[in-house]
Formats: C-alpha cells, sequence, structure tokens
C-alpha cells in the first residue's frame, strides 16, 4: 500500500529553496493543495481521473498557491475522511475504477496530505455522472501542472495504446497456442481446482489451488519474492461415478441480499453464512452485515478475521475495513434528536404536512429527524413509505439512533421501509444507508461476540 509513498516520491515533491519555499512545482504528475475540504470533491474526483489516464499522480494537501509554501494541514479533515467515502464518490462518478491510495507524512513539524492515484489499467477513465464541474462522458487528462478536458491528440493515443495491448495480448495466447498444439492444451479453472484438457481433466486438491499465483513472464520467485508453486506426485485416477466433495464459494450474492438477509434474519435459500463472509470482501464498502452471519453461523470473529485476510479479493481497504469493524466499538449513530419535539410528539402522516411544517418553521436537521423519529415508532408508521425520496436520508440516520428494544418492535416494517428505500434510492444515499445497515448488524447480534 505504501510503496507510492516511499523515501524518493516524498523527497522529489518536498524539495526547499534556502528560504524554505517549495522548489517543486505542479507537473504531469503533482497537484498541490492549501487545505482539504470535502465539499471540493468534484475538483479532487478531475484531477484523480486525468492522474489515472495519463501515467499517475500524487495530489498534496498543506501547500499553499502563491507563494508555494509547505504550511502543513491545520486541522482534522484529511485524516477524518472515510477512505470509503472517498471510493464510493469516485465508483459513483467514474468508470472504469480509479484506483488509489491516503497518506499522512510529517516533515519538520508539520502534517500533510497525499493521495495517490495510480494509472488506471483500461483507459480513459470516463466521468459517468454530472457532479458541479464535472459532467456525464467528460474524460480528463493530466497535461503539465493542470488537468483538463482531453485532447483529440492525446485520447487518438490512449485508444491506440489500449487497442495494440489488447492485439498483443491475443497474439501472445495465439502463439502460445501454436507452441503448445491444440492437442496439448488444457485450461485451469481455480474456481473449481479442474485442469480441463482434450484427454481428460485433472483435479486439484483445494488444498493446493489456494496456494497458486501467477507471475510475470520473465520473472522468477527469486527476483521478486513472489510465491510459486510447482506440482510433484502421482496423479491418482477418480472413477466418474465419484463426484468430489468440494466447497465452492458464493460468487453470485448481491448487495441487496446481504441487507435482506439482515433485516429479515434469515439466510437465503442454499446459501451459508460462510459464504456469504466469504463474499462481503468483494463489495465496495465494510459497513456491511457481519454479526448476524456470526451469530447465525456460530462463527467466531478470529474465524471471519482469517476469512477476510485470505479472500482473494483486490479491495485490500475493504478487507481491512470489514476486519477493524469486528473489534471496533465506536457507535454509527449520525448526529441526534431534538427533545423537546420528542416528548411532544411531534408528526405529521403526510409528507406535504411535514414539508411544510419544516419551511415554515426553519426547522434544523435534528428537529426533522425528530419528527420521523415519532412517526417510525408510533401507529402511523406506513405513511413514511409515502415520503418523498429527499427524506430518505434523514430516516436511514433515525435509523442509527434506534435503541435494541426500538428496532425489534418495528423489525417488520423497518425491513419493508428500508429496502423500500433501497430500490427506490440507494445509489444517492449509499453512505448512510450502510451507516444504517452496520447499526442494525451491530446493535442486534454483536453482544454474543
Amino acid at each position: 500500500m505504501y510503496q507510492y509513498f516511499n523515501a524518493n516520491n516524498i523527497n522529489h515533491i518536498f524539495r526547499f529553496r534556502s528560504d524554505g519555499k517549495l522548489i517543486t512545482r505542479e507537473s504531469t504528475q503533482i497537484e498541490f493543495k492549501e487545505a482539504f475540504n470535502w465539499n471540493n470533491r468534484a475538483k479532487y474526483g478531475k484531477t484523480m481521473a486525468a492522474f489515472a489516464n495519463n501515467s499517475g499522480g500524487f495530489i498534496v494537501f498543506g501547500v499553499t498557491d502563491t507563494p508555494r509554501e509547505a504550511i502543513g494541514l491545520h486541522n482534522e479533515r484529511f485524516t477524518a475522511i472515510d477512505e470509503e467515502q472517498i471510493t464510493l464518490y469516485l465508483n459513483s462518478f467514474f468508470s472504469p475504477e480509479i484506483r488509489w491510495e491516503k497518506q499522512i507524512v510529517e516533515l519538520n513539524n508539520k502534517r500533510f496530505g497525499l493521495i495517490y492515484t495510480c494509472e488506471a489499467k483500461t483507459k480513459p477513465v470516463v466521468c459517468t455522472n454530472n457532479d458541479n464541474i464535472i459532467k456525464e462522458s467528460d474524460i480528463f487528462y493530466r497535461y503539465n501542472g493542470r488537468s483538463e478536458r482531453i485532447r483529440y491528440p492525446e485520447l487518438r493515443r490512449l485508444i491506440e495504446v489500449e487497442r495494440e495491448k489488447e492485439r498483443l495480448l491475443w497474439m501472445n495466447h495465439m502463439q502460445k497456442i501454436s507452441k503448445i498444439g491444440l492437442d496439448n492444451l488444457a485450461t485451469i479453472d481455480l474456481e473449481k481446482g479442474i485442469i480441463d484438457g482434450n484427454n481428460g481433466n485433472i483435479y486439484l486438491d483445494e488444498s493446493i489451488v489456494s496456494q497458486i499465483e501467477f507471475i510475470k513472464e520473465g520473472e522468477f520467485d527469486e527476483v521478486e519474492g513472489a510465491k510459486t508453486l510447482k506440482l510433484v506426485g502421482e496423479v491418482q485416477e477418480i472413477s466418474r461415478s465419484v463426484i468430489l466433495p468440494t466447497r465452492t464459494r458464493m460468487v453470485g450474492i448481491h448487495t441487496r441480499e446481504f441487507f435482506e438477509s439482515l433485516l429479515k434474519g434469515m439466510l437465503h435459500q442454499g446459501v451459508d453464512a460462510l459464504e456469504y463472509l466469504e463474499g462481503l470482501p468483494y463489495e465496495r464498502s465494510k459497513f456491511m452485515p457481519i454479526f448476524v452471519y456470526l451469530d447465525i453461523g456460530n462463527i467466531t470473529k478470529d474465524e471471519a478475521k482469517d476469512i477476510f485476510r485470505g479472500s482473494d479479493s483486490t479491495a485490500t481497504q475493504v478487507k481491512s475495513g470489514l476486519i477493524e469493524r469486528l473489534d471496533d466499538e465506536r457507535s454509527f449513530g449520525i448526529s441526534y434528536f431534538d427533545d423537546t419535539l420528542i416528548r411532544n410528539n411531534l408528526m405529521f402522516s403526510s409528507y406535504e404536512d411535514y414539508k411544510n411544517y419544516v419551511e415554515l418553521n426553519g426547522l434544523d436537521k435534528s428537529q426533522k429527524k425528530s419528527i420521523i423519529y415519532n412517526l417510525l415508532v408510533s401507529e402511523l408508521q406506513e405513511s413514511l413509505k409515502n415520503y418523498h425520496r429527499e427524506s430518505f436520508k434523514l430516516i436511514c440516520e433515525v435509523v442509527t439512533l434506534l435503541t435494541n428494544e426500538e428496532m425489534l418492535a418495528h423489525r417488520t416494517f423497518l425491513t419493508e421501509l428500508l429496502l423500500g428505500i433501497y430500490d427506490e434510492d440507494y445509489n444517492n444515499i449509499a453512505m448512510t444507508f450502510r451507516y444504517a445497515i452496520a447499526h442494525i448488524d451491530k446493535t442486534l447480534y454483536s453482544d454474543g461476540h
């Protein structure tokens, strides 16, 4: 993870003149910002997409523009921002995925925030949604010291490079096939542990399949330290009538099915708790149901951690986040209620009445949530299903403040309400929705673990 933040790169970024000013200027790989503010996320996303479409690069927070001074960060915004929140934003507005890493660097008793964006494996990275300065179908490219919409020469070059990569890949495959000969060719299925050839199949034991890793052609394990595996021993014939006892990882669990299994307190038919845990590292977020699967499957925290560590998912931040959540004692509660409104039991079964009252009285967020809370735990809760989608985020925030007893008392309604919100507007409130899910999961199921 930290290979991008090595001493050579840090020393290159922070080069000083005798008067203490930075020598380094913004370039195709470096962008300076005086401070980090998540309200500027569209600008950061634009720069990161531009870096990804060129050769990668750093956004450095804590450096002024004119004059170029390394003043450091003066608040905790950069440290406090959830990495998953950044990833969610990028995935919501750009495709293919933008790979990035975040790090705090201390230098001369000052702290600087660095975000490194990796060069995209597949180009171009394209904007898929509108947000302030970025528009759907935009392609950004990093020119010297600035991120701009790509020009024709650079776009043409990107497309030609991708075509050439694909052509060379197919040529390489065909050359190998020609050299080996079709009769001697076999394919390996690492999911099922089967080597499939014209003369029959070879079944690999699971303990062997889990160890197989590939290295780049021309590299040896002595050079890069990568694990390699040499298969030796006897090949034993297996009767065709024998079905090998194997365990196949469930790869078809949809995000909604994770949420539904928690809210209903039951697993989908044919899928066990272990398979749900194995599927979690392939999700985009650490804020997913966990404890419900430990409870139903009688699985320990340590066993769950081993599952996450052993996953072949490349989402390292999600895997580490899932492990952290198993021991995290923090609450997921977002903001607070207005006790006066709760005591007065103020609520509106009509969304229009609610909206008019809010606008007329200029209610703040805590007051609006108090009204929604009163309605959620009342006999009129069904009317919440008719509330406009602009209230969905507030409803999810209210859920993060419910007690164990309140959730159990209204579980059936909560299940219907939240799944309805998921189906109608999940993409726009995904972060808050998952906080609600994580709160329910932890509140209802973590006591025994």
